[in-house]
Parts: structure tokens; sequence; C-alpha cells
């Protein structure tokens, strides 16, 4: 891309593929491995930002800092205020306790001047706690009806919340700022892309950037203007120091072959040097700012260019080395965008170091899905996909990958996600090998597939084994704004399953396709759902027969339509507000019906519990309640005899009857004779569970004249009596 382009393509665009690493690298104690992930930690929406182009900072507490090309409160995309519509851009707060904190948003909205728009750099802190950073556009000169967006700014957020604009550009000093860093003397040092000499907007001469200082006094000033000269062709990314006064960075395009080059500034002597000229084939346009590992040697990218270019083809951007003592340039990957291996494509940000000398970084197309990766290249020289993103989990990274103090890596994605506007992510490091926690996603279900818009789903993800202890983190993702999901889901340890609740938004217009994508680590399930337009029935009507039931049956609800389901069918949403009664979670009535059944099934209750069923179509809805009753106290019925006139001697046949089956255990029922000389009964007999009557003996004795004996049972309270005559046997 010329430099010609490029100014149209930041003039024009939401995103812009600058991005840098703020302060000088300080090496991460993590070992060469893999990264499972990545987990989803933010879906921006518009409403808390959108497009994170930048990479993120972590303060001494863990808490993460970002910012966003557009978004804020203002953002309305249907809205009548041109580029006012998506919002100025905004600074972020993330921590995983209080999840993403808006901090400020940019809005000032005056002519000739604001207070900012679209900050495109990672933020630096100072030991305070008050963060610096710059937008590109705003300031001076913003005139958005005239497509005038103002030259940038430099700014800063106390530890106490108040934001200050501490600079505004206005094009001889600097133009467009790509990012700033922290000297030890809390003075701010940075570049812009435009500005300086030659500055003259209404003939055209716009500058190639400078080098700027901001004091600690709170004065700026310009130890260098780029020019044709001294190399200078545009820097698309900041500085970054060496601790003894040097400063390194790129010029996009410029140096003896316009493909752009390495300079060293020394700020003690006002020297600038140009290390290398890019020449297309070992690398071309450098947009991101550069590392330095602590041995000598200078680490970056190129946008564009590599062994895989040529003067038609600019494809496809490299990683390199310099060394400082031998003044040797490597070009240790040239990128070609093969699926297989998914090197990538166009690498826009940096890379970032770990203490054993493996680099990490991104491309913003590439992969099996176009969308860009995550890719590693260790210090044995070997080049390995970490992510390969798809749009659900993120698409075109753009910022440098930042690792925190756990060495949990970290960056963001300026597209996809939920909502398209973007994402922040985190990987993991697979310190065990092999497949990340040794589980994988086995499937993502959705109940039911087709929903009403407004209405909700039930999402299942399954994976192939038992969770851990402290439970699966599954990243959750849709590619659509009339579908939500959460973030993410936890499944329990030792469960395999968790489940989620996809909410639909209003106001679709026709049968609209969703896909909701399920991520853990490298592996990824999607299902589909259909989203329908609202409907112009209602509910009516929701009955229950019975409406009164013993816990354990079932009783069998009816939803009726105000009139016939359209082509496609309805479905209504049902829910209970008791545990004790469980329904389904929706039901289908098929087009042209007005009707539909389902069971409702109840559990066992110790008293008497009023379930409410509630079933909702669009905004209408319907209620009814069921009655549900414990199991009924059997209590004593009757008592016979067989026969009830014997000889004494013989036996009768006593029989105990209860009113309802005899609970678990059984029912021990009393037995008693009144005259135990003549009959005698057991002490009690048992009637068993699950029935309602048992038999005993009853034994006599010879009288010698007829004898009346009484018997009686009892039982709960409950007592019966029957009369046994024994006869003496003489006629």
């Amino acid at each position: 891309m010329r430099l010609s382009h490029l100014r149209s393509f930041l003039a024009s665009q939401a995103v812009l593929f600058l991005s840098l690493v703020i302060t000088a690298f300080h090496p991460i104690p993590v070992s060469a491995q893999n990264f499972c992930g990545p987990v989803t930690l933010v879906n921006f929406n518009g409403i808390n930002g959108q497009y994170p182009v930048s990479g993120v900072t972590f303060d001494r507490q863990g808490n993460m800092y970002g910012t966003t090309a557009q978004g804020g409160p203002s953002f309305n995309p249907i809205g009548s205020n041109g580029i006012l519509n998506y919002g100025l851009g905004t600074l972020w707060t993330y921590s995983p306790g209080a999840g993403l904190t808006s901090l400020f948003s940019f809005n000032g909205s005056t002519s000739p001047s604001n207070n900012g728009y679209r900050p495109l750099m990672p933020l630096v802190m100072d030991g305070q706690g008050n963060l610096y950073g710059t937008t590109y556009y705003g300031g001076n000169d913003f005139f958005p009806d005239n497509s005038h967006f103002g030259w940038g700014t430099v700014f800063k957020y106390s530890s106490a919340g108040q934001f200050s604009t501490l600079h505004e550009f206005s094009g001889p000093e600097g133009a467009n700022p790509v990012g700033v860093l922290l000297d030890s003397q809390a003075n701010l040092w940075g570049t812009t892309w435009q500005g300086g000499l030659d500055w003259n907007p209404t003939l055209g001469n716009f500058g190639l950037g400078t080098i700027f200082e901001y004091s600690s006094g709170g004065t700026l000033t310009n130890p260098l203007l780029f020019s044709t000269t001294n190399g200078g062709g545009n820097a698309a990314a900041g500085l970054t120091a060496d601790g003894q006064g040097n400063y390194y960075g790129t010029t996009y395009e410029g140096g003896t072959n316009g493909f752009g080059t390495l300079f060293q500034y020394d700020s003690a002597t006002n020297q600038l040097t140009t290390l290398v000229n890019f020449t297309r084939t070992n690398g071309s346009l450098p947009a991101a700012t550069v590392a330095l590992d602590g041995q000598g040697n200078v680490y970056g990218t190129t946008y564009q260019g590599g062994s895989h270019s040529s003067a038609s083809n600019y494809c496809c951007g490299t990683v390199w080395k310099y060394s400082l003592s031998t003044g040797a340039l490597t070009t240790l990957v040239s990128f070609d965008g093969d699926t297989v291996p998914a090197d990538g494509m166009f690498p826009q940000g940096g890379v970032t170091l770990d203490s054993n000398g493996n680099l990490y970084g991104s491309t913003v197309g590439g992969g099996t899905f176009g969308d860009g990766i995550v890719y590693e290249h260790s210090s044995a020289d070997v080049l390995s996909t970490l992510v390969t993103f798809s749009g659900p989990n993120g698409w075109s990274p753009e910022g440098n990958l930042v690792f925190d103090s756990a060495g949990n890596l970290y960056g963001t994605t300026n597209q996809g996600g939920s909502s398209g506007y973007g994402t922040v992510f985190k990987l993991t490091p697979n310190t065990g090998g092999g497949t990340c926690s040794g589980l994988t996603l086995s499937s993502l279900t959705l109940n039911p597939t087709t929903v009403q818009d407004g209405a909700t789903s039930q999402g299942t993800v399954t994976l192939s084994a038992a969770a851990p202890t402290g439970g699966t983190v599954v990243g959750l993702s849709s590619n659509s704004s009339f579908a939500l999901v959460p973030a993410n889901v936890t499944v329990p340890a030792g469960s395999s399953s968790a489940t989620f609740t996809v909410t639909t938004k209003s106001g679709v217009l026709s049968n609209t396709s969703v896909v909701i994508t399920a991520a853990l680590g490298n592996s990824t399930a999607q299902a589909s759902m259909t989203i329908t337009p609202a409907s112009t029935v209602t509910v009516s009507s929701l009955t229950l027969n019975p409406n009164s039931v013993r816990g354990g049956s079932a009783s069998r609800g009816t939803v009726t339509l105000s009139g016939a389901a359209p082509s496609g069918g309805v479905v209504v949403s049902l829910a209970s507000n008791s545990s004790s009664a469980s329904v389904p979670v929706s039901v289908a009535v098929t087009a042209g019906a007005t009707t539909a059944s389902f069971t409702v099934t109840t559990t066992s209750v110790t008293t008497t519990t009023t379930a409410v069923i509630t079933a909702t179509l669009g905004s209408s809805s319907m209620q009814a309640s069921l009655i549900i009753t414990p199991p009924a106290t059997a209590t004593l019925s009757s008592l016979t005899l067989n026969p009830t006139r014997v000889s004494g001697g013989n036996n009768s046949t006593g029989t105990v009857t209860l009113t309802a089956a005899a609970p678990s255990g059984g029912a021990v029922v009393t037995l008693s004779s009144r005259n135990t000389s003549v009959a005698t009964v057991p002490s009690s007999v048992t009637v068993q569970a699950g029935t309602t009557s048992a038999s005993f003996t009853v034994s006599t004795q010879r009288v010698s004249s007829n004898t009346n004996v009484v018997i009686s049972v009892g039982y709960a309270g409950t007592t019966k009596n029957k009369t046994l005559t024994v006869t003496s046997g003489h006629h």
C-alpha cells in the first residue's frame, strides 16, 4: 500500500492497522510452549466500544486497560450525525471480577477542536497509575461535516478518573500521532504519521512526520522532523527505548527503496541513523513498533513483502531480526498465507518476546478462515499457529500481544465476536502438553432451534470428558447482533456439560439464520438457529388438565393462539415458577394450527404446592396454576371377620383395610381381643407398602355356651371393632 493509498484509508476507515508496544520490552519468565484458547473475555457491542485496534496494558494489580477506535454511549449506527453516529472511541478497564468497565468516552463534537477521536494505540501508565495515550484524529481542525477530522491529541487519564487533553497537534509540530512512551523523567516520547517539514495542507503537503517530546513540565518540542534526506517516510508506529537514551522505530515508507526503514534516534546527540532500508524481498511497509531483547537485537515485522512477494504481488509480510553489533538483518518468517501450514498473512502488529527468545504475534489475514491467526516463532526457528480466528471468536487481530505476570497471553481482535465489533481474548499456557486440559468440545446444541424474535433458546455445550477441578471455561460467540450469548460458560468440575441462554432481539424482517460458536482451546463446535419475525398472533389461553395432581403425576398443558400460526409455525416459550413442576423450554404451534400441547412433570411434595406455568409469545403471555398435593395419608377404613360365627376351637380370618395405600415401610395395625380366654389374635398385622389391606387369624377355644368376643384393630388414631360369636357346638 503506497502512501497516498494509506492516507485515503486512514481518512475513510473505522479501523486502522497501526499498532505498537509503548514501553521497552521486559522479558516475561515463560517457557516455550503452546497455549490453550482463546477465551473471549470481552465482546464489544458498540455502546461499550467498537473496533479495539491496539493491544492492552496491565497495572501492578493485574487490571487490564485499553482503547477502542470508535463506539461509546453515543453509538447509533442509524442516526443522522455522519461519523459521529459510531462514537469517537473509548478508554476501558477489565478485571476478571468486575468485567469490562468504561472509563472515558471521547465525546467532544465542538468545531474547530474536540477532545479526541479514534484512540488507536495502547495506553502507557506511570508509577502513580495515570494513563497516557494519543488519538489519531480530533483536536485542532475538527470539522467532521467537511471531512476534516483533526490532527490528533495527546491526553492523560489520571488515577483519580480525571481526563485532560495535554496537546492538540496543528501540523508544523506533527499531525496524527501514533503512540507515546514514558522515559525515566516522566517525559512522553512519540511519533506522528504526518506533519513537520513543508506542512501546507492547502497545497496538499502534509509532511513526513515527526518525533516529539512532551515534557513533564507541559511543553511539546520536536527533536526531529522526518524528511526525504534523513530517510523519513511516515512513521506508522511509536518508539521503543533501550534505557540509554536511544529510541528505535520504523518508517512505513521512505528510505532508499521506498519500502520503509528501521532507524535509531540518539536523544543525546539528536542523531537519526537509518539501520535498514527494506527492499521488499526482505520486507516492506513496517507498521508496528519494534522489540528489544536486551542482547543487542531488534525484532519487528513488515506488513507486506518477503520472499513470496514480487513487483506485482505484495504478499504477505515478514518477521525479522536486526543485530545492532553486526548490522545484519535476518528474515525469520516470510508469510505466504498457505492453508497448510496456515501461517497467516499481513502482520500489522509487532512481536512480543518471552525470556527464552520465542516470539509471539498475529496476522490480520490468512489462516483456515482468512480471519487471521496468532503465531509463535520459537527460538529453534519453528513457526506454529496458536490460534486460528474464525469470526465468532474474533477477526483481524491488529495489536501487539501482551503477557501478564502469570504468563497468560492477551490480545484484541479489531472485528468479529458476538456483535462483529471486536474482542479481547486470553491464551493460557498449556504447561501439561498435549490437548489443552485433555478436553475438547464434543457438541453444541440449541433448544429450540427456531424462535420468534425476542424469545430465548437454551444452548448446551458438551465436553469430551468431565471438567477438572475448578471447572472448564468455554468461550461463546454469535455471528449475529440479533442473537446474544454470554462471553463464556463454565462447565462445573466433574460435569461434562453446561447450559446457557441465547437471547434474541426484536426487529428481524424475515427468517434469519444465526450460528452460535463454542470454543475450547483449538476445538470449536457450532449450532444454527433460526429467528423468525414477530407474529401478529398472540397467546389467547393456557389450560392445564387436570389442574390438580398428586406429586409425581403429570398434567397436560395446552396453549391456544388468537389465530392460526403463520408459515413456519410459531414457538411459544414456557416457564414454571416452581422446581416441583417442570415444563419444556418451548412448544411449537405448527403452521395453520391454533393449539399445541405439552407435558407438565411434577415431583413429590410434602405440602400442597401451587406452580404457575407461563406461556409467552412475543409480548403476549398467559398463565395457569397447577396445584400439586402430597400423597394421601392412609387411615383405617374397615375390619371384617369371616366367618363371624365359629364353633369353639375353629378359626376366623380377620381383614383390615386402609383408606389409601400404605406408605413406605408399611402400616402396622394393632390387634386385640377383649376375651383372650375364648379368642386370641396377634398383637399386630402389617399392611405392606403400596397395598391397602392385610389379613390375620382369630384362634378360638372350646366353650360351654355361646360366647360373643369383640375383636379390635387400631391405626393412626382410628379404631374399628367387630364381634365374633364362638359357639359351644351343642344343638
